[in-house]
């Protein structure tokens, strides 16, 4: 029989408040919104029910009160096959609540009242030696003490156990715990609080992953939301893309990547693979509501990437020789092209851009990079009014009326190159 993988999470236990909403309320707003929905969250819970749906066995180290929504969420966890052995609980305060506003455009304000979580303690870690050492992931996040936190992974790194640290809530991290983290998972935010760098592209982000090897981290994968995730290792760097899909709530999307990565890394996948697992993961959560109840099946995320592989190939060409080749979704690959021109020396106006679906908005990137010449498979109508525009000269097999994409919508008429730029940035990050 195959043995599976053992994931074991110290980590919170939120119960989710979720309402969705048109938009945003303002400062001082009331709006009217729906509908509303409780279920079980929190990083640490969301991450170990993922890792048990992607086929491990997970512990939970976790302190809830003992309220109604502490007794939901043990239950849960059990129903889920989570071990429950370490599942604590207090009557000193309630069990985690997580408010939660999602808007039409799947994005999310989040404000958590820890309760239980900030209970949980050093002792608890230790009581809970067994499951750690057992493990062959610790995984962890930061929604319970910093203390608790920095006592499990220095535990797992004595039990020679390896410890992947979800960063979040973003914050400064201690140079002792930095050591101790085989893989560390900021988002962009994340990565720029613990770092202090920049982070407004990829050139910045490899800049911060590297910053971060130097202070001890075995490896980095910063999370791009859409863009995927970008690894940093001894090694070099490596974009592995995302997948384009219709992003219904973003809230869980972390936790699924978390999840996962733990999961692959516990059956011993190579980096660059777990994080393609990963980010299918959360590809697929986000197109449903709601975060633990959320989390894809195994067989959910291998159909999902036999499917709906991450690639188009897109070719950069200089004369008869290939300069450029990304195998990347959507515009992704034109973005990795622009931090590839800052690298080398090559006259973009030499280069020309070989794709299959060309529309407006890769138009628009086209020509912001300063490339002249473009071939399209499938060309829309106003992409060729974008190029015609900025004299860039063009051809392809096939002139179609437009590009199904919702960009192309929020592009129609625009030739400002920058607030393009920006506006495809924004959207791809979500």
């Amino acid at each position: 029989m195959i043995q599976k993988p053992k994931v074991t999470v110290v980590g919170s236990f939120n119960t989710d408040l979720l309402v969705r909403t048109r938009r945003m309320p303002v400062k001082g707003e009331t709006i009217l919104g729906g509908p509303y929905l409780t279920g079980p969250g929190g990083k640490g819970a969301n991450q170990a029910v993922a890792a048990a749906r992607l086929g491990a066995e997970v512990a939970m180290v976790v302190q809830l009160g003992k309220d109604d929504f502490g007794d939901r969420a043990e239950e849960n966890l059990r129903r889920e096959g989570i071990q429950a052995d370490y599942v604590l609980r207090t009557e000193r305060t309630h069990t985690g609540v997580a408010f939660i506003i999602v808007d039409d455009a799947g994005d999310n304000m989040i404000v958590v009242a820890p309760g239980a979580n900030e209970l949980l303690s050093p002792t608890d870690v230790d009581a809970a030696r067994e499951a750690i050492a057992k493990a062959d992931i610790l995984l962890l996040d930061l929604e319970v003490p910093m203390e608790t936190i920095e006592r499990a992974a220095a535990l797992a790194h004595d039990l020679g156990v390896r410890v992947v640290l979800n960063p979040a809530p973003g914050q400064p991290l201690s140079a002792e715990l930095l050591r101790r983290v085989d893989v560390l998972t900021p988002n962009e935010t994340e990565a720029h609080l613990i770092t202090g760098l920049p982070m407004s592209n990829l050139e910045e982000a490899k800049t911060a992953g590297k910053h971060l090897l130097t202070q001890g981290v075995g490896a980095v994968a910063i999370t791009l939301g859409a863009l995927g995730a970008l690894i940093i290792t001894d090694e070099g760097t490596q974009h592995i893309p995302g997948w384009q899909v219709q992003v219904v709530d973003t809230t869980g999307a972390g936790d699924a990547f978390n999840g996962a990565l733990a999961v692959a890394l516990a059956e011993a996948q190579p980096l660059p693979q777990a994080v393609a697992f990963a980010n299918a993961a959360a590809a697929l959560q986000v197109t449903r509501i709601g975060t633990a109840p959320a989390m894809p099946l195994r067989a959910e995320v291998e159909a999902f990437m036999q499917a709906k592989p991450a690639h188009h190939a897109l070719e950069v060409t200089q004369g008869e020789m290939l300069v450029f080749r990304s195998d990347g979704k959507w515009l992704y690959p034109l973005l990795d092209l622009e931090h590839y021109l800052v690298e080398h020396p090559y006259d973009p106006g030499s280069l020309t851009v070989r794709d299959k679906i060309i529309g407006r908005a890769a138009a628009l990137l086209i020509v912001r990079l300063g490339i002249r010449h473009v071939h399209a498979g499938l060309l829309s109508e106003s992409g060729a009014d974008v190029l015609r525009h900025f004299e860039v000269s063009f051809d392809f097999e096939h002139l179609v009326p437009q590009v199904a994409c919702q960009t192309e919508i929020l592009l129609d008429g625009e030739f400002d190159l920058d607030k393009a730029h920006a506006l495809i940035l924004e959207r791809a990050r979500r």
